[in-house]
């Protein structure tokens, strides 16, 4: 720490794991291990760190070993599985520590084990519960040690972050530095100078930032060992040149860091930086940098998406409904060997199906538990929200809150939002586009037994009707037939009675010069509509069925009699479960 660029550091992992390899039987045996273990991850060394781990865990029952030993030995475990992202086993090495160090009276030992803990909480966990756990680090003696005070203004720079306080998260970052440099220690300088001055630069106080950025890549520049913090000096100098609005060198930097990342385990000194991550994996998206690399980052770190997030962030929990049912968690398709908890994923449909940002629980209980009493309605829908929650694995997707539920949509998506979001720009034909494509089917087709989608699906399906419809006439006065005849046709694979995808298909074969195939449309359209709602076809196209037929001397048009005969089809003889409807 103190000296990074002494030539001995090189081989030091190594040589610690053969000294471990040789003397199992050491008294300070978890101790050597204990700083072998964060020498290894602070050089991105995870495979040396985890046999350590593997070859000392063992001594953890060895009464030799005293109770300091032991606490800061599940520091070290904890960062290495913080490191490999396995995020609650993390916890419960920190969690272990603090135990052990409070038992033996280790007061300081154990409020830095907490800000560790912490330090995973909010990543992983939420910042509801990780915020309990900051407190109660407050509420510890801070002691002598200018370390343990720097990490905690550096989280609670972190918190002010969170809470949109900008400004007091700077003055902590620059209280955080100022204890930093007392320690005297290079390499504690440099990280801390790079998490410190990220923060500055969400607050743009660049000037400042930059000599810390500046400060750090010294020390860097003469330290071969710690190559694995590169990418992280590469991404803070990216944010800094995107906040300034260098475009071109935010780029540049942008791609050197990605690439730099993915030699060996170097990306995962990415995970510290939370606030240049997220507008920089965000720019990467939307320019085409490195987005398959990008994407497992975001996945791996569990990132929440910035306000200006593309589309294509992936959400932590991604919900399909159009045309199926499908849940992905973390990229991972969601399915069951067992049981499927139906009333869980039901509690999951609802939410999404409503449309709404927030969900009043007095629907969801109409909906899904209309035939119990108020009471147990509501007490049923608490201990549902809490089993959707663990089958997300995120606690903080599903809020439950002042008489309303909703799923948080920084960490969810479904194509359902997404489709009603994009026709909401009625003036970007990319957006229309992006919402057509969207839309695979009705929603939850295998849901039509349950009265509460009927809502939901009707009016997804009334959208994309007026949408496609809509985007087809515009390649139509454009004169690009053949796509919208491909559009129309698409319209009515979707759902064949739309009569305006029928006659769409008439005018495109009619323009195309095919009016054979445009009076085969016609027929279709009679026939599908005659025995799906028994009805005719409308005026309208009838008109476009005789205009066509007026271009065609050697044909004579069908006697309306013949449709309009029809029998119509009863309303107590639809398909139990399909709704009614209307010809459009």
């Amino acid at each position: 720490y103190a000296w990074p660029s002494h030539p001995a550091l090189k081989d030091a992992p190594a040589q610690i794991l053969g000294v471990l390899t040789r003397t199992p039987d050491r008294s300070d045996y978890l101790a050597l291990a204990s700083g072998g273990m964060c020498m290894s991850n602070d050089h991105g060394l995870l495979e040396v760190a985890e046999e350590i781990a593997r070859r000392a865990r063992p001594m953890l029952e060895d009464a030799r070993v005293n109770a300091s030993e032991m606490a800061w030995f599940q520091r070290a475990f904890g960062y290495l599985r913080f490191y490999q992202a396995r995020y609650e086993e993390a916890i419960q090495a920190f969690d272990a520590g603090v135990t052990i160090a409070r038992e033996a009276g280790l007061r300081d030992t154990a409020g830095e084990l907490l800000l560790n803990r912490f330090m995973v909480e909010f990543r992983s966990v939420g910042w509801e519960k990780a915020c309990d756990t900051l407190r109660e680090a407050e509420n510890m003696p801070l002691g002598p040690r200018p370390f343990r005070l720097a990490l905690l203004r550096i989280y609670q720079a972190r918190r002010a972050t969170w809470q949109g306080d900008h400004g007091a998260a700077a003055r902590l970052a620059i209280e955080s530095q100022s204890e930093i440099e007392r320690t005297g220690t290079s390499y504690q300088i440099m990280v801390f100078s790079l998490f410190n001055a990220e923060t500055l630069i969400r607050d743009d106080q660049f000037e400042l930032a930059e000599s810390w950025i500046q400060r750090s890549s010294e020390i860097l520049s003469g330290a071969s060992v710690l190559m694995a913090w590169l990418p992280s000096a590469c991404l803070v100098q990216a944010f800094l040149a995107h906040r300034r609005g260098d475009a071109p060198e935010a780029l540049r930097l942008l791609r050197e860091s990605l690439t730099l990342a993915q030699v060996g385990h170097h990306r995962v000194m990415l995970r510290y930086l939370e606030c240049s991550m997220p507008p920089m994996f965000a720019l990467a998206l939307r320019s085409g940098i490195e987005v398959p690399f990008v994407e497992e980052l975001i996945r791996t770190f569990r990132l929440p998406p910035p306000a200006d997030a593309p589309e294509t962030w992936p959400r932590a929990v991604r919900i399909r409904m159009l045309g199926g049912f499908e849940v992905h968690l973390r990229g991972e398709l969601l399915a069951f060997q067992r049981k499927v908890p139906k009333k869980t994923l039901s509690l999951l449909q609802a939410l999404v199906a409503h449309g709404r940002a927030t969900v009043p629980e007095r629907w969801l209980c109409d909906a899904l538990w209309g035939d119990d009493e108020a009471d147990a309605a509501r007490q049923a829908l608490s201990i549902t929200v809490l089993r959707l929650r663990k089958l997300l694995g995120v606690n903080e997707a599903v809020v439950q809150q002042g008489g309303k539920v909703w799923l948080d949509r920084a960490l969810c998506a479904a194509d359902a939002w997404q489709f009603e979001e994009l026709l909401d720009r009625p003036d970007d034909v990319d957006a229309t586009r992006r919402a057509l494509s969207l839309y695979q089917g009705e929603l939850l087709p295998d849901e039509e037994a349950e009265s509460w989608t009927v809502a939901a699906r009707e009016r997804l399906r009334g959208k994309f009707i007026h949408a496609l419809a809509g985007e087809g006439l515009v390649l139509e006065e454009a004169g690009r037939f053949e796509e919208a005849l491909r559009l129309y046709q698409r319209g009515l694979d979707a759902d064949p009675i739309v009569e305006r995808f029928h006659q769409g298909l008439m005018r495109c074969c009619r323009d195309l010069g095919r009016p054979t195939e445009a009076i085969a449309a016609y027929r279709r359209a009679r026939q599908t509509l005659s025995v799906v709602l028994g009805v005719a076809p409308s005026a309208e196209s009838e008109a476009l069925y005789r205009e066509i037929l007026a271009g065609m001397p050697d044909m004579t048009p069908e006697h309306p009699a013949e449709v309009v005969a029809l029998p119509r089809r009863s309303r107590s003889s639809r398909p139990q479960g399909s709704p009614g409807r209307t010809r459009q």
